[in-house]
């Protein structure tokens, strides 16, 4: 009879701590939009800071953002109840950035191919393997591709 109890408690013991246990290697309480920072030669102070006024702004599962001397491309992820009004969104996020950055062009997009897109470019930038000349052809190129599917 003691043996079952050991066994059976093991158990239980066992699946609660199963149970218990995050996979994502993120804390449970944890609500940040994934937001990845840059360092890099290239200024890109000013989307960074386009991605931390998006993230005051908004909850947002991910913000990609990536500028040159004239325009600042940025890519969210929105929040799945929020995909019901994506354009409302769109407009709301664009003005407030808009206002923030005078001198810059906003271009900022909800497709997932643009997220993606934007995701390579930073890699890409943060791994020194992109030229200035390289970076404004790849903003230009992912500009045109955000156009396309609107």
């Amino acid at each position: 009879m003691g043996r079952y109890v050991i066994v059976i408690s093991f158990l239980l013991l066992l699946v609660l701590n199963a149970c218990a246990t995050n996979n994502t290697g993120q804390s449970a309480n944890e609500t940040n939009p994934s937001i990845l920072r840059t360092s890099t030669n290239y200024n890109q102070e000013p989307s960074e800071h386009a991605k931390e006024l998006i993230e005051q702004e908004h909850e947002i599962n991910e913000v990609i953002a990536i500028n040159n001397d004239d325009v600042i491309v940025i890519a969210i992820d929105p929040k799945q109840h929020d995909r019901l009004q994506l354009k409302k969104l769109e407009k709301n996020l664009k003005d407030s950035v808009e206002s923030s950055f005078h001198k810059h062009k906003i271009e900022l997009s909800t497709d997932q191919k643009i997220v993606l897109e934007l995701r390579k470019l930073e890699e890409r930038i943060t791994n020194g393997t992109l030229s200035r000349a390289d970076l404004k052809k790849e903003l230009e190129r992912i500009r045109k591709l955000s156009k396309e599917q609107t």
